[in-house]
């Protein structure tokens, strides 16, 4: 908000909120400006304009849309008592519309003012800060539209809004006062200046000027000549007063002859004054006003009395002044005593029956008729109670009335009772029965009140109301048989007293105490009522009863197991304790072997070692109670224990026999699990006997089980099985006249360990002796065999490892003479390109032959052979010659020499002819044409003695 504040006269004085405004401050001695958003008080000692401005947008601190404006302010004595205003209608939105009001503090103002009819609430005026005189009110976001305000007493508005891009503002109306020219109707009650009356009140009419008039005129017009007022004139008058304001000399000029009015109403009168001064219009003045009537104010009241002398009346005016402020009141009370303020309160001195009277004055001086009433007043009744006892809190207490009177029947009881209840209204003195909630001192009040509505002094007494004991109690709880229960004393009082109780306590068995926390012993589970009754010191009494369910019966502790069990074998306990009216909730197992002991219901225990163990469980049920330690016993048997040993030695095909070695440890062995590590089946006999197809290292195991059910460990063992050796030899050929026979020996094994092999020949020799054993243990054997005939020759091999394989080949020896002979399968002769073959019949008796040597060119190159072993009779052998053409024939010498043994031998021989192959030669033939006649080719033959000729080739 921005101010500016124009004086017309340089040397004028302008304050500010009280501080005066340097004169340097004013721009050209015209103007001063200010901005600030609180309220302001501007006062100054000559006439002084003072007009409020709003920015425009975006200018100065303006961060809104609206536009400027600017109000021209009304100064506070330019009042006015009732305007009607228009809220302006804006266009934009959104529009508020606001209204500024402030009122002189005085008489009823602030609560005689008025928006449209209503009394604004009293929160809504602010004391102004500069002078406390004075209140604003800000009326925010009015409707727009019409509006009325209105009061008993002068005030100023200033009414504004704002919407987008519009603004509007203005002085809500003013009562533009002369301030130094005025009339006035006076008489001695009058307090205001307003030309009014009322009828039948004398009254002066006065003028004030600031001027001292040649000549006044009071013309009062027809209605007031019609009664009897007629017009006056003073010339040369004189003034009967005179003072200054704002530094002008006013006078006031009054007709001396008193007047009254009778008849209501509004009456215009004119002043002609002559001015002689040269600061205003000279001649004459004519100032015109309405002299207004109104109706005399009626006087009314009211008032409240109790009926008893002993109380104070109150009285309280409610007179009709037609609008107009009342100044003055005029009580007299019938007594000798008056007051003069508007609602009085008067003691009377003496029971009687007083006519009060009572007038009031406006402040235009008018005077009501007075108005009469009676005020009938007694002697009061005197109350009187008593009170029962003890007096303790939450338990009733009587009062019992004992009032009385000596004027009329009492015909109410007020009872209160001092603890904020609500009062007690009686209409029978019966007893009264009260409860107080909380301990302390507390005043019990009666007041009577007779048939003539007299009420009595209150009659009262000091009761104090003790704290009432808590009853109350904790327990413990037992287990039988011995179930001593602990008894603690819970109660409490509210004034700390606990200490001073006395006790008694019922255990509902019979048994009964009076000490503070007693210990009874219960022989049954129960349950059990138990009562406790505690009495104050002041007699207060509680009691309580509780049900006592915490006597426990003790638990019973059992479990199954088995009677015994291997060693190593997880054994399972399984409880079966219980707990009459309860639930068994620890468990605390021994096993007696030293191990930690287990809390769970249903534990597992493995023993570590074989022997006989006592299992002992102890149970506590969920109340608390421990049973007796149940005991059981437990046989651990030992495992027993594997072993075997396999026979010697272990090789590949051989039966190799499991022998059982296993300790029972306990009881005896009844189960034999054997494993022999090749994949074939398992065994279940003691000592068994098994056979591996393949060398290797298998790993043996033997798991065993006693009739006490304890199996052992596995144990397995490596069992190398080794292979056979491959028994061989070479048989010689041998005839009976050989010195000796010599056998080659061809065995092996898979290991390649045949270079510790031993060897054992038996040479199946029934001739043999002493000098010509039957037996050799070297490698390759001989012996001489003295007659022909067929001999088993066994070879037996043992290998390193102890493995032995056997072989045994017939060997025959042949007799001394062989008989070689063969012929030829196509006679002697033969082309040299073709085999020639031959049938092998040679033959030895007895025996066999072993050996054929065939020269095939016998007498030109005896490396040309064919060597047989051992040769099947009748057998055919070929052989093919190199191919000649030339010479015509070329003859071979064939033999054959037949061995029966190394010594023995013969031969036969044969010639045999070989012819050249024949040949056909063509000579180079000229090239000859395709479509030539046939053509005749000349061979050249050689070794040939006839033939045929075959074509092939391109024609025919």
């Amino acid at each position: 908000n921005f101010y500016r504040i124009l004086k017309k006269d340089p040397t004028t004085n302008v304050y500010l909120n009280g501080t005066l405004i340097p004169a340097s401050s004013f721009v050209n001695n015209l103007y001063y400006e200010f901005l600030n958003n609180r309220p302001n008080l501007i006062e100054a000692d000559q006439p002084i304009t003072v007009g409020q401005y709003f920015t425009s947008q975006g200018c100065l601190g303006n961060n809104g849309t609206n536009d400027p404006d600017m109000i021209v302010l009304n100064p506070v004595e330019q009042n006015i008592d009732k305007v009607t205003l228009v809220t302006t209608n804006l266009v934009n939105a959104p529009a508020q519309h606001n209204i500024h009001v402030i009122i002189r503090n005085s008489g009823t103002a602030l609560s005689s003012f008025k928006l449209d009819g209503a009394v604004i609430p009293s929160s809504s005026w602010v004391v102004h800060p500069s002078d406390p005189s004075y209140s604003y009110a800000y009326l925010s976001n009015v409707s727009q539209g019409n509006h009325r305000l209105e009061s008993d007493s002068g005030f100023n508005a200033v009414v504004y809004g704002y919407a987008n891009v519009e603004t509007y503002g203005y002085s809500a109306g003013a009562n533009v006062k002369d301030l130094y020219q005025f009339v006035s109707i006076q008489n001695q009650y009058a307090t205001v200046n307003f030309p009014s009356t009322c009828i039948n009140t004398p009254f002066f009419f006065s003028m004030t000027f600031p001027y001292q008039p040649t000549q006044i005129k009071w013309v009062f017009g027809p209605a007031l000549n019609a009664l009897g007022i007629t017009d006056v004139t003073a010339n040369s008058p004189v003034f009967d007063s005179t003072w200054f304001v704002n530094g002008k000399q006013l006078y006031r000029y009054k007709i001396p002859a008193p007047y009254s009015i009778n008849k209501i109403g509004t009456y215009p009168i004119r002043v002609l004054a002559q001015n002689p001064t040269a600061d205003g219009c000279s001649g004459e003045q004519e100032i015109n006003y309405d002299v207004q009537v109104f109706e005399r104010p009626v006087a009314g009241f009211n008032f409240t009395a109790s009926g008893c002398v002993s109380d104070s009346v109150r009285f309280n005016d409610n007179s009709n002044t037609s609008g107009q402020p009342s100044v003055k009141w005029n009580w007299n009370f019938d007594d000798g005593q008056t007051s003069n303020i508007k609602n009085p309160a008067h003691l009377f001195q003496a029971a009687n029956t007083y006519n009060v009277s009572y007038s009031v004055i406006t402040d235009i001086g008018c005077i009501s008729d007075t108005m009469t009433k009676s005020v009938i007043l007694s002697q009061p009744p005197v109350a009187k109670f008593g009170l029962s006892a003890p007096a303790c809190v939450g338990k009733s207490i009587t009062v019992s009335d004992s009032s009385f009177t000596s004027g009329s029947k009492i015909i109410k009881w007020t009872w209160t009772f001092g603890d904020g209840t609500p009062a007690v209204n009686a209409t029978t003195n019966a007893a009264q029965a009260h409860t107080y909630a909380n301990a302390g001192v507390y005043t019990i009040s009666l007041v009577v009140e007779n048939a003539s509505s007299c009420k009595s002094v209150a009659a009262t007494k000091t009761i104090t109301v003790a704290a009432n004991p808590v009853s109350n109690f904790n327990f413990g709880k037992a287990c039988l048989p011995n179930a001593a229960i602990q008894f603690t004393d819970a109660s409490t009082i509210g004034d700390g007293t606990q200490n001073s109780f006395t006790y008694s306590w019922n255990f509902g068995d019979g048994g009964t105490a009076q000490t503070k926390n007693p210990l009874h012993n219960y022989t049954s589970v129960g349950p059990h009522t138990v009562s406790l009754l505690v009495v104050s010191n002041a007699g207060c009494r509680d009691s309580i009863t509780k049900t006592v369910d915490s006597v426990f019966a003790q638990p019973q502790s059992k479990f199954t197991s088995p009677a015994e069990a291997c060693l190593g074998t997880t054994i399972n306990f399984t409880d079966q304790s219980t707990s009459q009216n309860s639930t068994i909730a620890s468990w605390q197992w021994n096993f007696g072997d030293g191990s930690p002991s287990s809390t769970q219901q249903n534990p597992s225990h493995t023993y570590t070692a074989p022997g006989t163990y006592n299992i002992t469980l102890t149970t506590t049920s969920a109340t608390g109670c421990v049973s007796v330690p149940e005991t059981r016993q437990v046989v651990i048997n030992a495992l027993p224990s594997p072993n075997f040993s396999p026979s010697s030695p272990t090789c590949v095909n051989g039966s190799i026999a499991f022998a059982d070695q296993s300790l029972a440890n306990s009881g005896n062995i009844n189960k034999w699990t054997w494993n022999f590590g090749d994949g074939s089946p398992t065994s279940n006999l003691s000592s068994p006997n098994h056979t591996y197809a393949t060398t290797g290292t298998f790993a043996v195991s033997l798991q065993v089980e006693t009739n006490k059910g304890c199996v052992s460990s596995v144990l397995s063992k490596q069992v190398i099985v080794s292979p056979l050796p491959i028994p061989g030899f070479v048989m010689p050929g041998n005839c009976v006249n050989d010195a000796i026979s010599q056998f080659t020996d061809t065995s092996s094994i898979v290991d390649g360990s045949s270079g510790q092999f031993t060897y054992l020949w038996n040479f199946g020799d029934q001739n043999a002796n002493a000098a010509n054993p039957n037996t050799s243990t070297i490698k390759n054997g001989s012996h001489k065999f003295t007659a022909t005939g067929d001999y088993n020759v066994t070879l037996t091999v043992t290998s390193n490892t102890g493995c032995v394989a056997s072989t045994t080949q017939k060997l025959t020896i042949n007799g001394a003479v062989p008989v070689s002979a063969f012929t030829l399968r196509n006679g002697n002769q033969y082309c040299s390109n073709d085999s020639v073959l031959l049938v092998d019949n040679s033959s030895v008796a007895p025996g066999r032959l072993v050996k054929l040597e065939i020269f095939w060119d016998y007498n030109g190159d005896q490396t040309i052979k064919s060597v047989v072993d051992n040769p099947v009779p009748g057998a055919t052998y070929g052989h093919k010659y190199p191919e000649f053409f030339a010479p015509a024939t070329k003859n071979y010498a064939v033999r054959i020499v037949s061995y029966s043994g190394i010594t023995c031998q013969s031969f036969s021989e044969q010639v045999v002819t070989l012819k050249a192959t024949p040949d056909v030669e063509f000579p180079n033939v000229a090239p000859v044409c395709a479509n030539a006649s046939s053509l005749q080719l000349q061979a050249n033959t050689l070794n040939m003695t006839g033939g045929t000729g075959v074509y092939t080739g391109i024609g025919t």
